[in-house]
């Protein structure tokens, strides 16, 4: 299970498809962030079944919606919960892309989002700075959890680690 998180326009879509070229897994891609309370829980739940499956999670709708719902105004999901959700899995890799490039908007991506976007962009980058600062110090000591920064790590250097942090065997086995 490997998740890649951050704000838009940071390369994530670019990254996973690398990360599918090197481990043959499946790339669940979300365009934005959950809009509903519906959509949401639609998303949340198809994660955390995701997560037990040989899959790339471009963007991740449960740490997502924490941090651009509460820049967005709305909370569907608290940190505890967030947290408590990572707590069970089984060696996820986390990849943070943390590098700004220009946002090429998805033609999924609504006027409203796109506007909302650019007008809590600050808040946004400070929220996912701040929760995978807070992930990466919790976890330092726990071989369970490994997250990546595309600032600490070139992109190139994060495809190598992953490939050395999945099982040989898990690889050969992806469909």
């Amino acid at each position: 299970m490997i998740i890649i998180e951050g704000p838009d326009g940071t390369g994530k879509s670019t990254l996973a498809a690398r990360l599918r070229d090197l481990t043959l897994f499946h790339i669940e891609h979300y365009a934005e962030p959950p809009m509903t309370y519906d959509d949401f829980l639609r998303r949340k739940y198809k994660a955390c079944w995701l997560m037990t499956q040989k899959v790339i999670q471009d963007r991740c709708p449960i740490i997502s919606e924490y941090v651009y719902g509460s820049a967005f105004g709305r909370s569907l999901i608290s940190r505890k919960e967030v947290d408590l959700i990572f707590e069970r899995l089984d060696t996820p890799i986390f990849i943070y892309c943390n590098k700004e490039y220009e946002h090429v908007p998805d033609p999924k991506e609504t006027a409203e989002y796109l506007e909302k976007l650019e007008l809590n962009k600050n808040r946004i980058w400070d929220k996912y700075n701040n929760y995978f600062e807070d992930m990466r110090s919790n976890h330092r000591n726990c071989a369970q959890f490994r997250v990546y920064d595309t600032l600490d790590y070139g992109e190139e250097q994060i495809l190598k680690k992953v490939r050395e942090g999945i099982p040989w065997y898990y690889l050969e086995t992806s469909q």
